[in-house]
C-alpha cells in the first residue's frame, strides 16, 4: 500500500486512475504514467473525462517506491492487485488497516480522494501558478480545480490579511 499511497499523494492520480494502472503504462525511462483506464466497482472502464487521458510525471520518490514494489510484484497486469491479477480493492484496505492506524494516532482520515484534494492545496500554498495545478490535476474544465479542490491554507490567509494590515498601517 506504501507505494500506492505514495502514487496518490505525489501524482494527484484518483484512486481509480490508481486501480486501473498497468505496468505497461509505466515507462521508466521517461518517469511517465500514462492514464488509459480506470477500475470502478471492479468493472473496467475509460478515464473519466478525455482530459485525465493524459501522461503524469513520476517524481523521483514515487519511482523509488514503484522499483521497490515491482520487486515484490509479478511486473505483469495491474501495478495494483490482488493474488488472482484483479486490480486491488483499496476500500476494503482503507477500512480495515488505515482506518485503523490513523485512529491509533489520532489522526482523523478524511478518505482517499483528500490526497487529491490536499496535493492541490499544497500547489496552491507553495504559489503554483492555477493553470498548472488545474494540468497537474487533470481538470476538465479547469475551473474544478480551485471550485472544488482548493482551499486556502491558514499560511495563505494569513498572507493576504498581513498585506491588508500593511496597507492599513500605511495609510494610517
Amino acid at each position: 500500500m506504501r507505494a500506492a499511497f505514495m502514487v496518490a499523494l505525489l501524482t494527484g492520480l484518483r484512486k481509480e486512475e490508481i486501480k486501473g494502472l498497468r505496468w505497461e503504462d509505466y515507462d521508466r525511462q521517461q518517469q511517465i504514467l500514462n492514464i488509459r483506464r480506470t477500475v470502478v466497482n471492479r468493472q473496467i472502464e475509460h478515464t473519466k473525462t478525455k482530459g485525465s487521458a493524459a501522461p503524469v510525471p513520476v517524481v523521483k520518490t514515487v519511482a523509488r517506491e514503484l522499483e521497490a514494489h515491482l520487486k515484490r510484484n509479478s511486473g505483469d497486469g495491474f501495478i495494483f492487485h490482488k493474488a488472482d491479477q484483479a486490480p486491488i480493492n483499496f476500500e476494503h484496505i482503507v477500512l480495515s488497516k488505515v482506518h485503523p492506524a490513523c485512529q491509533a494516532a489520532g489522526i482523523k482520515f478524511h478518505g482517499f480522494h483528500a490526497l487529491r484534494r490536499g496535493l492541490n492545496t499544497a500547489m496552491k500554498d507553495m504559489g503554483i501558478d492555477y493553470t498548472l495545478r488545474a494540468d497537474i490535476m487533470r481538470h476538465e474544465p479547469h475551473t474544478v480545480t480551485d471550485m472544488h479542490y482548493g482551499r486556502a491554507s491558514v499560511k495563505q490567509m494569513r498572507a493576504a490579511l498581513e498585506k491588508i494590515e500593511a496597507g492599513y498601517l500605511k495609510a494610517k
